[in-house]
């Protein structure tokens, strides 16, 4: 179950730069979406709606979607990282494991979007 101490990034003009969640993940460094930039022109409410999609997607499948450690937002940004543990996006784990920090997610350009750890 998704807690409200989790909160995706996927598109930055209708969303936030910024971390303020407990567990901030970073999909594809928060920004421009794959499959959402067509012709060079980048599709701002494709990126921004991809969010619901992956919670969608998220709530079938728990393990379906793994972000990395960062050390900083700005690897976050450049999806620079790599630390461990991990974390996956809506899973229970997290609450009770006290997980925190910035984590950075890659997926695939169209659904399925997650791919597991």
């Amino acid at each position: 179950m998704l807690s409200d101490t989790e909160c995706l990034h996927t598109g930055f003009l209708f969303g936030f730069r910024e971390p303020i969640c407990q567990t901030d993940f970073y999909v594809n460094g928060g920004q421009r979406q794959p499959g959402c930039v067509i012709a060079g022109i980048d599709l701002v409410p494709c990126s921004h709606g991809r969010a619901g999609e992956i919670f969608a997607e998220a709530y079938s499948n728990p393990k379906s979607f793994y972000g990395f450690r960062c050390k900083s937002l700005k690897n976050a940004l450049n999806a620079n990282c790599n630390d461990e543990p991990g974390a996956f996006f809506n899973d229970d784990e997290n609450l009770k494991k006290n997980i925190s920090g910035i984590f950075h997610i890659t997926t695939n350009k169209k659904p399925p979007y997650g791919r597991g750890q």
